[in-house]
C-alpha cells in the first residue's frame, strides 16, 4: 500500500520533497539503489484531468536508508498557482511499477513571488 504524505511548498523557492524510508511488507527499510522514480501532480485526482507538472526523482543516498527524493527549482515552482494539487509517486522500473506515495501539495504564495 502506498504512504500517504502532504507536502507545504512556497512558489519561487526551490525545496526537496523527501519520502521514505520505504518499507517491504514486514517493515524492513527497502534498498532503493538503482530504482526510478517520477513525480507525477495533477490539480485534481478526476481520471480525466491532464498531468500538470512530472519530474523524475532521485534515489538520496544509494544504498542507504531507503529514501527517495524530487529536487523541484525556483522555475519549477513558479509555474504552480496558490492551491492545493494531487501527487504521486511511482516507481517507474519497466516491470516493477509500483506506487510509493500519494497526498496533496499545498502551494502558499512567498512574498516575492506573488501571483
Amino acid at each position: 500500500m502506498a504512504a500517504v504524505r502532504n507536502f507545504t511548498l512556497y512558489r519561487g523557492t526551490a525545496p526537496t520533497l523527501k519520502v521514505g524510508p520505504i518499507k517491504d511488507e514486514v517493515g524492513a527499510t527497502v534498498d532503493v539503489t538503482g530504482w526510478v522514480t517520477q513525480l507525477t501532480v495533477r490539480t485534481s485526482d478526476i481520471a480525466a484531468d491532464p498531468v500538470f507538472f512530472s519530474k523524475a526523482g532521485a534515489v538520496q543516498s544509494p544504498g542507504t536508508a531507503g529514501i527517495i527524493t524530487v529536487a523541484l527549482t525556483k522555475a519549477n515552482t513558479l509555474t504552480f498557482a496558490k492551491r492545493d494539487y494531487e501527487y504521486s509517486i511511482e516507481r517507474t522500473d519497466v516491470g516493477v511499477e509500483n506506487l510509493i506515495t500519494i497526498g496533496i501539495i499545498t502551494v502558499k504564495l512567498d512574498i516575492l513571488n506573488p501571483q
